[in-house]
């Protein structure tokens, strides 16, 4: 009886396996061929938060409180969360395409529309917006007399933009281009985004960047180096004389791709000679007066770590990072052109989307990036940074999620605080990485400044969220 099962399967399987296995495959048409060039994908979130008590009160360094009593149109007592789309519920949708042009050419178009609060109305156009993003990027190769020089470049609408180790320009996006020059380990990189002034709340022109660097350098069999030196150009929004200046920097990039693990610093120095008055409250002119600066006024640095570890059906995602900046580095850095409301309407109620836009996707990024640190106006700052994700795989579909975003900040003369955001999840995950999460968090989008920040709260609220990320190399 074995062996009749054995013939038939053999009669049943692997015969007719054999016979298709000859036959020979039908090349793809030239329609097949030409959709083999365009790739398709898409994002999605959707948010709502509520109170969980009577408790709507946010927490403040006491220094950016007062500035802002004196300069905000909305929200100007600093005591309680304002009006923002996740207090109503809010969603988006992302749809994107990729197609490419030749090998290494590709040319990526995505249309984001947003629905910014249920409450306000289900076709309330003040509160709905739809914007596009494109870019273009090429990763080629050119011989030259039997030498390998590599090209890269992007150009448009770049997401999550990291120039360096992530000194000045981390944790937002920009519009601009990137373009690199390599030939072995030598590498140029020139970089220039468009307006922050107008659009992300630094006071910079066109900020540029050069960068001359060695990469990929063998450390061990696991551990490599990038190392490289560089200046950033520096033309301050509607400087009358266009005057330029100029800070000088260096970063280190030491990195483990198989754990995803990398270690990282970077410094800079921006020179400023003349003598300058400082920013004083009232009262406190005997304290800050006329201000000759020392190198260490002058000077920033960030020192950090990024890991990522899996403990059975735990993942564990780590960030860790130490920075400071000189009162001088940053002197002038900040620009309140920048507003997430109508500024005409004054109530904030229903008011959500201004001159520029807090798109809804960008709530779920760190708190930390450079314009926190530009706030202290005429202070060093020093930040210590930890931001921990634990991804905890339950049973099938199910997932415990949890992210601590902790952040300490040490002011001169103005005092330290500390910002311990985290946010609580039990998701469903489906397929292609969309879930479906019940939340617990302390954090708030902040539509009354001048940057993508947030509120912290007293007290935790609750809520719900549908979300799908784009992936990474999109």
């Amino acid at each position: 009886m074995t062996l009749l099962r054995w013939i038939l399967m053999l009669l049943c399987y692997y015969f007719p396996y054999l016979a298709f296995s000859q036959v020979e495959k039908t090349p793809p048409s030239k329609m097949e061929q030409f959709w083999d060039r365009f790739e398709f994908n898409w994002d999605v979130g959707a948010y709502y938060q509520a109170a969980a008590t009577t408790n709507k009160e946010i927490s403040q360094h006491p220094f950016t409180k007062r500035v802002r009593n004196l300069l905000l149109l909305y929200n100007s007592k600093q005591e309680v969360v304002s009006d923002n789309p996740l207090m109503h519920g809010t969603m988006y949708l992302g749809m994107h395409g990729k197609a490419d042009i030749a090998p290494g050419y590709s040319v990526s178009i995505g249309l984001i529309g947003e629905h910014r609060g249920y409450s306000y109305g289900m076709y309330n156009t003040e509160n709905i917006v739809v914007f596009p993003q494109l870019k273009g990027s090429m990763n080629d190769t050119v011989t030259v007399f039997n030498q390998d020089f590599r090209l890269s470049a992007n150009l448009g609408y770049l997401l999550n933009v990291r120039v360096g180790a992530g000194l000045t320009y981390y944790n937002v996006d920009a519009q601009g281009f990137e373009v690199a020059f390599g030939w072995r380990h030598l590498q140029y990189q020139y970089i220039q985004y468009t307006d922050f002034a107008l659009g992300y709340g630094l006071n910079e022109e066109e900020p540029r960047f050069h960068w001359l660097s060695l990469v990929d350098l063998s450390v061990n069999d696991h551990w490599t180096l990038e190392v490289g030196l560089g200046t950033r150009i520096l033309q301050r929004f509607l400087t009358p004389d266009g005057e330029k200046q100029y800070a000088y920097m260096s970063y280190f990039k030491l990195q483990q791709a198989q754990k995803n693990w990398e270690i990282y610093g970077q410094i800079g120095y921006r020179p400023f000679d003349e003598p300058y008055p400082l920013f004083a409250f009232p009262g406190q002119e005997d304290i800050f007066g006329d201000f000759s600066p020392e190198w260490t006024d002058q000077s920033a640095f960030v020192f950090g770590a990024s890991w990522e570890q899996l403990f059975g059906p735990v993942k564990w995602k780590n960030q860790l990072e130490f920075r400071y900046y000189g009162k001088t580095f940053n002197k002038d850095q900040i620009s309140r052109l920048v507003v997430f409301r109508d500024q005409d309407n004054p109530n904030e109620y229903q008011n959500t989307v201004g001159d520029n836009l807090y798109p809804i996707r960008s709530y779920d990024r760190p708190f930390s990036q450079w314009a926190v640190f530009t706030e202290f106006r005429d202070r060093n700052v020093f930040g210590l940074t930890s931001v921990t994700e634990i991804d905890w795989n339950v049973f099938k579909n199910f997932y415990l999620n949890a992210v601590f975003d902790l952040n300490y900040l040490e002011v001169e003369q103005e005092g330290s605080k500390f910002f311990p955001f985290y946010t609580a999840a039990a998701a469903v995950r489906l397929a292609d990485d969309l879930e479906i999460a019940f939340t617990f968090t302390n954090k708030a989008m902040n539509l009354d400044l001048h940057y993508h920040t947030y509120y912290l709260l007293d007290a935790p609220w609750y809520g719900y969220r549908i979300r799908k990320r784009l992936p990474a190399d999109w």
